[in-house]
């Protein structure tokens, strides 16, 4: 009772482990076989499973009409995962919630503030059917930007570009 099993699964990440547990109310052994995860994939399970929360919560509270993208660093990858996001699941919204908290820096300012600037100049219409429009590649809805005092270096510098553009 109370002992803290975690050292006996220490450098056991990615092999079988055989666990049994014994209940001492109904006096049973339950053999369990475990694969044990490193600290960096819980992390990642538990940076995964903070975005899903919070992206569930702007769709509740949105009536779906919101989307949500978090930007985990300042770098391609997640430039990439942003893009991807904001305009693959999130392209139908009016409006893209952009969450910068957390965000240890990099060098994607500019490009994080051209991306979410577009605005349609163009719409293919030939014989009454609209049939897209211009620039496809850019977020042209509207945008909100949430920041946190954690964010460190060009996550820092990002929100005062996307202020000062407007």
């Amino acid at each position: 009772t109370g002992m803290d099993i975690s050292p006996l699964l220490n450098h056991l990440a990615g092999q079988p482990t055989l666990l049994t547990i014994f209940d001492p109310a109904s006096n049973t052994r339950t053999e369990l076989t475990i694969k044990p995860i490193s600290l960096g994939a819980q992390g990642a399970l538990l940076y995964d499973r903070w975005v899903k929360q919070r992206r569930d919560l702007v769709d509740k509270l949105s009536n779906g009409t919101v989307g949500y993208v978090h930007v985990r660093g300042m770098d391609d990858e997640s430039y990439r995962d942003t893009y991807a996001e904001a305009l693959g699941r999130e392209s139908g919204k009016k409006a893209l919630i952009v969450d910068t908290r957390y965000n240890g820096g990099g060098n994607l300012h500019d490009e994080l503030a051209t991306f979410l600037s577009g605005k349609r100049y163009l719409e293919f219409f030939p014989r009454g059917q609209s049939l897209g429009w211009e620039p496809v590649n850019k977020w042209d809805q509207k945008t909100a930007v949430i920041i946190g005092e954690s964010n460190y270096s060009d996550a820092h510098l990002f929100p005062w570009v996307y202020q000062h553009q407007k």
